[in-house]
């Protein structure tokens, strides 16, 4: 009897012991089994965080700052499909280069409206008749002319511009020395400049010409350009 009540305290011993390593987070975390509180197999829950896929490619429009694995989901500006907030396929939005569609429609020829510089009526400031801007297609220079009252005074250069990233970031190089400039499509064919020279804003405001301004007028020996003979 004694050795009965012996065996009866070992094989409950025993059970118990069984059932405390089953309901052990430490050993059920390493079973090839996704049990107990787990997420996935032996990870999450009571266990070590599982590792989290998703697209680890920081220049991609999906990237996941979390993700340690890789999942082939990553949308790039080189994948050959439209896909985050590209505008066509592989351009335009905040990432890829700028769509040439959209390049097309900032480049050609504008006639300035309106320019404050630190809030100063600069075009009355200067007497100014015209100012325009050539954004010449198919290069990244552009042509200046600048006239003030009376045609006396005309001011002729060109520089060069570099659309960075989107079309709206524009960098123009004038007389060796750069500015950064910010240009917005408007509607009915108007162009916003905004920047900064001297510490001061520079903001204008341009229309597109799309007619030949020089069609009809003789210079002579002078070349025409934009309507004046220079």
């Amino acid at each position: 009897m004694h050795n009965f009540h012996y065996y009866i305290l070992i094989l409950g011993i025993g059970i118990t012991i069984v059932a405390c390593q089953k309901d052990d987070p430490i050993s059920s975390c390493s079973d090839g089994i996704q049990n107990g509180t787990e997420l996935g197999v032996d990870c999450g829950g009571d266990c070590a965080a599982c590792a989290e896929s998703g697209c680890t490619n920081q220049d991609a429009h999906n990237y996941n700052s979390n993700a340690s694995t890789d999942d082939g989901s990553c949308e790039t500006c080189s994948d050959g499909i439209q896909n985050g907030d590209e505008e066509e396929v592989d351009c335009g939005g905040d990432l890829c280069n700028p769509c040439q569609s959209e390049i097309q429609k900032f480049q050609g020829l504008w006639r300035q409206l309106t320019h404050t510089e630190g809030g100063v009526d600069q075009r009355a400031l200067f007497d100014v008749d015209d100012v325009f801007y050539h954004f010449i297609e198919g290069s990244t220079k552009y042509e200046q002319l600048n006239v003030q009252k009376n045609e006396e005074i005309k001011n002729f250069f060109v520089g060069s511009y570099d659309v960075d990233v989107s079309i709206d970031q524009v960098s123009r190089t004038i007389n060796s020395t750069t500015y950064s400039f910010r240009y917005t499509l408007l509607g009915n064919n108007q162009l916003r400049l905004e920047g900064s020279i001297g510490g001061h804003a520079d903001i204008q405001t341009f229309e597109k010409i799309d007619t030949d301004l020089c069609l009809g007028i003789i210079c002579g020996l002078e070349e025409c350009l934009f309507g004046y003979c220079l």
